[in-house]
């Protein structure tokens, strides 16, 4: 921020989050305020208040609070990360400010938004979602640079939120169908790309809070995991996750899919192309859910419902399946709570028929690739010593080079794998 508009908005931001009321500073008084030991880090919305200190020395548990950014890219601490990265909003596994919770009956579904996706080629961009307006974040004075801010984003919500209708309404309304569905008419959880990770462990990846480590065969450990449904969070080897189609294939199967040929059905359990289509989230809230659609559940966090109504309209737009009056009823009541909603351009319609078979290729995180003799055995992952025989053991490894996977189990020189499992040296 610069000129005139920064002043007011830093100045803002300290009165927010000062606990007591100040006597009236003078002009000089006033300047050095804004510039001088801010109390709140001006980059994030308050309250609640984030500290401001050195970039990356604050992390969630210091705030207390879930957070929200004036700019998505434009995060100093790294508190907008995981599931939704980008989007504007951090901490979300933290609670509401008290300040940011309304007492209406209706319940609030704004907060979060994704882009619809494009059907041949969907965007690598979700741009930031919906984040109240400054006015009703701060419960400060309406007037200058806040309520001009709020009047530019009710403006944008009314537009996003007519796209969005348009878009629902654009989809076919016709009963559904059940007859004749088996969850084994679709060939789920492939592997496409042939990297030993299916469709499933392929999600896990991608939407992991903290990237697991990926063994033989695609095992997962030390990872974590959030679940944008509930909350829910998991360390590990996300076992306590499912892989949810968005749209599930019973309802997907009502609404069209009973047309289709093996090969749409198999692309569809595995569509990879929109990040939407598949989300890794807890056991529990997905065996809830179960086949159900907007009308019979939505997501219990109610913080999500935006997104998910949007999702769903996404999902259904790129394989042009239908939905049924009570689908329609329930999405257009919700939508018509979602204030806030980012404006963007309506996704471009897809025959399934022509659906991409895009797949999303995720790896581990780097290993070290230098040797202490500067080559590599080809054995193992990350570089090891290329000795003769069985010279090395795991004592003989830095922390660096721990914990060792097998590349193929059964062909081990170093005899470090006792237990034929693939990872060794984990300690």
């Amino acid at each position: 921020m610069s000129g005139v508009y920064g002043v007011v908005m830093l100045s803002v931001v300290v009165s927010a989050c000062s606990d007591t009321e100040a006597p009236t500073p003078s002009k000089e008084a006033t300047a050095t305020t804004t510039t001088v030991d801010l109390p709140c880090d001006p980059a994030y919305r308050s309250p609640p208040c984030v500290p401001h200190r050195d970039s990356g020395d604050v992390d969630c548990s210091d705030v207390g609070y879930r957070v929200y950014l004036h700019d998505p890219s434009d995060d100093p601490h790294h508190l907008d990360s995981g599931f939704f990265t980008g989007d504007g909003r951090g901490c979300r596994d933290q609670p509401e400010h008290p300040s940011n919770t309304t007492t209406t009956s209706a319940p609030q579904v704004a907060t979060t938004t994704t882009s619809a996706p494009a059907a041949a080629a969907p965007p690598e961009d979700d741009p930031a979602a919906v984040v109240p307006g400054d006015a009703e974040q701060t419960g400060g004075d309406s007037s200058g640079s806040g309520a001009a801010e709020s009047v530019e984003v009710a403006a944008g919500s009314e537009g996003a939120v007519a796209a969005l209708l348009s878009r629902l309404e654009a989809l076919p309304v016709l009963p559904e169908r059940r007859s004749g569905y088996d969850r084994d008419l679709f060939d789920h959880w492939v592997d496409a790309d042939g990297d030993r990770c299916d469709a499933r462990r392929e999600v896990l990846i991608a939407e992991a809070v903290e990237v697991p480590r990926v063994g033989s065969s695609c095992s997962l450990s030390g990872g974590q995991w959030y679940s944008v449904y509930d909350g829910a969070t998991e360390t590990g080897t996300g076992s306590g996750f499912d892989v949810d189609h968005l749209v599930p294939l019973a309802e997907a199967w009502d609404s069209g899919a009973y047309g289709w040929d093996s090969d749409t059905r198999r692309r569809f359990a595995n569509d990879l192309g929109y990040e939407h289509s598949l989300v890794a989230v807890s056991a529990s809230s997905n065996r809830q859910k179960g086949a159900s659609d907007p009308a019979e559940w939505l997501p219990p966090d109610t913080s999500v419902r935006c997104w998910y109504a949007e999702a769903w309209i996404a999902v259904k737009t790129r394989w042009e399946l239908s939905i049924d009056s009570a689908e329609l009823s329930s999405l257009r009541a919700l939508i018509s709570q979602c204030e806030g909603l980012a404006d963007r351009s309506a996704p471009v319609e897809a025959s399934p028929v022509s659906a991409p078979a895009t797949t999303a290729t995720t790896t581990a995180p780097p290993r070290d690739e230098v040797g202490i003799d500067g080559s590599c055995h080809p054995a193992y992952i990350p570089c090891l010593p290329n000795e003769p025989g069985d010279a090395l053991n795991c004592g003989d490894l830095s922390s660096s080079q721990k914990p060792v996977e097998v590349r193929t189990i059964g062909v081990d020189p170093y005899r470090l794998d006792r237990d034929n499992d693939g990872e060794v040296c984990t300690s």
